[in-house]
């Protein structure tokens, strides 16, 4: 049973001024997509641009903002509140208020939208990850993988060890080890000058690839990854390798290459070759997965299975 007097304070229900809301940028969503510290007028762009707050501008034009679901705040200096639950439908709010359009600028003051319900979080930081872990890790509003690694980030940042993160969270220390090990390897190919891919769903992709990717034994033991004991540091890893592996899965704008992997299926076919070294090494001088995986021999029927399904897709894809 937790400590009564370690449980947040009753949350209070007040109408705020927008003006006097901020983005919150230790959100781990933002954080995933735009890196540590994003300025205000980035976190909006993103809001727009990737996470679509735009399309709920229809409803506040039509429905006014319901008061069902009031944003969730945590006071600051000065009298401004950061949102912590929210972030996207304060951008179709500020939107609606910044419009070059009159029919919308016309429905943000008849709905009355320069104040919203917020409800102000008055716990302490371990109270504030515990609930956004319950909203989006072990609930139904999942974050997407960087989102998902930027956060467990935090926890352990707030000095809590990986079996206290785990029972906050649900997710084995494994699972939490793979999530960081992604973070560590992305900054690794930043520093070796690593151009990341240029919109917010390909970084997604990819690091939903590389978490993928690292969990398979034969690409593990391609990239001769060591992992620090403390997940926050970063690991050993062949520069050269990660670089490839990097290349494969996103492609590399400087260079003008494509990804050779460009699907999730294909991922447990480049781990069949990298299995094997004449295989890996066929694959590395520009043959397609599927044939230098072939090389190494298909060890079962569901890699059979997949050799097969991947031979008809490039053949429909090349007529």
């Amino acid at each position: 049973m937790s400590d009564p007097a370690s449980s947040p304070p009753r949350p209070a229900l007040v109408e705020l001024d927008i003006a006097k809301l901020r983005f919150d940028p230790t959100n781990p969503r933002l954080v995933g997509l735009l890196g540590p510290r994003p300025r205000q007028d980035q976190i909006r762009r993103a809001l727009i641009d990737y996470a679509h707050a735009d399309y709920l501008i229809p409803s506040l034009m039509e429905n006014g903002y319901l008061p069902y679901e009031p944003l969730v705040v945590r006071p600051e200096k000065r009298g401004t509140h950061v949102v912590l639950e929210g972030n996207r439908r304060l951008a179709a709010v500020l939107a609606l208020r910044d419009s070059s359009d009159e029919a919308e600028r016309r429905a943000f003051q008849e709905r009355e939208l320069a104040h919203l319900p917020c409800v102000v979080f008055a716990g302490n930081r371990d109270q504030e990850l515990a609930y956004q872990g319950l909203r989006h890790i072990t609930a139904t509003r999942d974050w997407p993988p960087s989102a998902r690694g930027a956060y467990l980030e935090q926890i352990l940042q707030s000095g809590k060890s990986l079996a206290e993160a785990g029972r906050m969270v649900s997710v084995a220390t494994p699972g939490i080890r793979d999530a960081l090990l992604v973070r560590r390897l992305l900054e690794r190919a930043r520093e070796l000058g690593v151009t990341p891919p240029e919109t917010p769903r390909e970084r997604e992709l990819l690091n939903g690839y590389l978490g993928d990717a690292i969990r398979r034994t034969n690409i593990r033991l391609y990239l001769q990854i060591t992992e620090h004991p403390n997940p926050l540091h970063a690991p050993s890893v062949n520069d050269t390798r990660l670089k490839n592996l990097i290349t494969w899965l996103s492609g590399n704008p400087q260079t003008g290459e494509s990804p050779r992997i460009t699907t999730i299926w294909e991922i447990p076919i480049l781990d069949q070759a990298l299995g094997h070294p004449d295989a890996a090494r066929a694959f590395e001088e520009g043959e397609s997965a599927v044939d230098a995986a072939e090389q190494a021999g298909a060890e079962d029927d569901r890699m059979r299975a997949l050799l097969s399904r991947a031979k008809v897709s490039a053949e429909l894809a090349a007529r």
